[in-house]
């Protein structure tokens, strides 16, 4: 296993949003699905089902950051979107449809999660959509910011429980490797330093953003684990 830095909040700014939500985050680590994938009894049908609704998902939250630097008041901040554009689409997305063929080679039965966005995945790329559209490259970093420390929070706390041959500890690998410890450090520093530029009047209203990305981060898992697809796209196992 990759060695890891431990701490996955860094920042002050993440810091403070991430304790204005503290009953969201404690049902986000006691969800089934990451329990089920700590001891390994996960179901592969529900993996697959997770891995094409978050392949679905990262395509959008990648032109999500690209509309956020488009939006962006300074060359610097573009950057810093581009740089975590650039780390879905090189790295993340690679990852996934990798994986994606592993699962299926392996007999993962087919719940209907490459038919179309489920309706969990659809409300939570529109909100981020809807708030790049409506704000800043501010509010597109907090608005990421839960999906990118969560999965290395849930990675660096089920490590250490997964079994080393597990198919899941592929998926925990890059995430609590050094490659996304910095780059998740960075985004925090540049969270930080935007933050700072617009003072603290906003405090209130990005607390809101970050906290229902955080909500949506577990309506996700909760999708996945039920693979809640719309009613006329789902397949039940044995049909399909």
């Amino acid at each position: 296993m990759t060695t890891h830095q431990a701490a996955p909040v860094t920042g002050a700014t993440a810091k403070g949003l991430r304790a204005s939500c503290p009953t969201v985050w404690e049902s986000l680590h006691a969800h089934p699905f990451l329990r089920e994938m700590a001891t390994g009894t996960l179901s592969l049908d529900r993996f697959r089902f997770y891995l094409e609704q978050d392949t679905m998902y990262l395509e959008e939250y990648a032109k999500v950051m690209a509309l956020g630097a488009a939006r962006a008041a300074r060359v610097d901040e573009v950057a810093w979107l581009r740089d975590s554009m650039d780390n879905i689409v090189d790295n993340e997305l690679p990852r996934n449809r990798e994986l994606l063929v592993r699962i299926v080679e392996m007999g993962a039965a087919d719940r209907g999660g490459s038919r179309a966005m489920a309706p969990t995945t659809l409300a939570y790329t529109s909100f981020l959509t809807t708030t790049a559209y409506r704000g800043d490259a501010l509010d597109v970093m907090v608005a990421i910011l839960p999906c990118a420390v969560s999965y290395r929070e849930i990675a660096l706390t089920l490590v250490d429980q997964i079994a080393p041959d597990s198919l899941y500890t592929a998926w925990m690998e890059f995430f609590v490797g050094d490659f996304y410890g910095r780059r998740l450090s960075q985004m925090q520093a540049n969270l930080d330093e935007l933050a700072a530029r617009v003072g603290e009047g906003r405090t209130a209203a990005l607390r809101e953003v970050f906290a229902t990305a955080s909500r949506l981060e577990v309506a996700f898992w909760d999708m996945a684990y039920h693979c809640r697809q719309w009613p006329d796209l789902a397949v039940e196992v044995g049909r399909g």
